[in-house]
């Protein structure tokens, strides 16, 4: 059965392609940050290799407490609660999701708070 993937990046809806096996995409939904504590310069990158589904968040300045929950339908799949330093990465592999809508939430210790959609629409 071919799948038919719903680019979404950055915003752009682009025309769906068709392929032969998953393809993921992420897109940035919103940052929130609790201003009551003092700013750090703290963050995570996130990079999804589009084929593979490996989802990689590499933690810069100082994350000290890391939180990541990838929910569907309001299904935590994932809720993650753990110590990193600087320059650590923490690795989740997709490849096993099946096709539809996830939510990824990741708090700092800091209070910020990143949300980011992950797709995969089947055909």
């Amino acid at each position: 059965m071919k799948k038919v993937i719903l680019i979404v990046l950055m915003g752009l809806l682009l025309c769906p392609m068709e392929m032969d096996a998953k393809q993921y995409k992420t897109r940035r939904l919103n940052e929130v940050e609790d201003f009551t504590k003092s700013p750090t310069s703290s963050y995570v990158s996130v990079n999804l290799n589009e084929t593979t589904g490996i989802l990689t968040l590499y933690c810069v300045g100082n994350v000290s407490t890391l939180q990541v929950t990838i929910s569907q339908n309001g299904v935590d799949i994932e809720d993650d609660y753990m110590a990193v330093s600087n320059g650590q990465s923490v690795i989740y592999d997709l490849s096993s999701y099946s096709t539809g809508i996830y939510i990824m939430t990741i708090e700092l210790g800091d209070g910020t708070i990143n949300q980011y959609i992950i797709s995969v629409v089947d055909d």
